[in-house]
């Protein structure tokens, strides 16, 4: 087809071309697509799409595909996206990914999710992310995490968050951590916590922890804790 013919095409017929002839279109003409036209699409014919068409979508094109379109996508496809169409995802959009397409996200993509897109996470999502994928959140997007999605981290994905990462956290992120989660916290990170963090340990996640944990508390922090969390210390 020229481009003058894929521009001329319903949302209709682009909705009944099989996936094959969907590869076959030009890239640069699926970049001319409109909303309306790609509306026609349907999930079972975005496997077909490949990584340059998808990457040729305007940002404009990209926010209008529905969750029902966009759950169509391989992981390959998803790890495809620039970090341009990432940053552009709606929350609702962003809600809609399955576990298997969340890991095919790059980490370079999720360093540029913001407090608004991290918040459309599920915690079966956040649970789905990889060691590598939580070390790739930015700091926005650590702020950005509820308690919810905090507590549903495992152990492991807990512990993979860099100092930079941890220390972001607020005192009210701190007190939703899980006594599991922080039982599981190393001594970097506890060494990491500013005073106002220390004000947010619960004292039961305190009382949790390790002897080798609590002697990775500096003096100054001890210094910032209430009578009720230096008593869970000697717990």
């Amino acid at each position: 087809l020229t481009t003058d013919q894929t521009a001329a095409l319903t949302s209709d017929q682009l909705g009944a071309l099989t996936t094959t002839q969907i590869r076959g279109l030009e890239t640069a003409d699926f970049a001319t697509l409109t909303s309306t036209q790609l509306s026609g699409l349907i999930a079972t014919q975005m496997p077909g799409l490949t990584t340059a068409q998808l990457n040729a979508l305007t940002t404009t094109a990209l926010v209008s595909l529905s969750t029902d379109q966009l759950v169509g996508l391989t992981s390959t496809l998803v790890a495809g996206f620039s970090t341009t169409q990432v940053e552009s995802l709606t929350a609702t959009q962003i809600s809609g990914f399955t576990a298997t397409q969340i890991r095919g996200f790059e980490t370079t993509d999720l360093a540029v999710l913001s407090t608004t897109q991290i918040a459309g996470l599920s915690t079966t999502q956040i649970v789905a992310l990889t060691t590598s994928q939580i070390r790739g959140l930015g700091t926005t997007a650590v702020e950005g995490l509820s308690t919810d999605q905090l507590a549903a981290l495992t152990s492991t994905q807990i512990v993979s968050f860099n100092t930079t990462q941890f220390t972001t956290l607020t005192s009210t992120q701190v007190a939703g951590l899980t006594t599991t989660q922080a039982r599981a916290l190393t001594s970097v990170q506890i060494a990491a916590f500013t005073t106002d963090q220390i004000g947010g340990l619960e004292t039961t996640d305190i009382a949790a922890m390790t002897d080798t944990q609590v002697r990775a508390f500096s003096s100054a922090q001890i210094g910032a804790m209430s009578s009720d969390q230096v008593n869970a210390l000697f717990v």
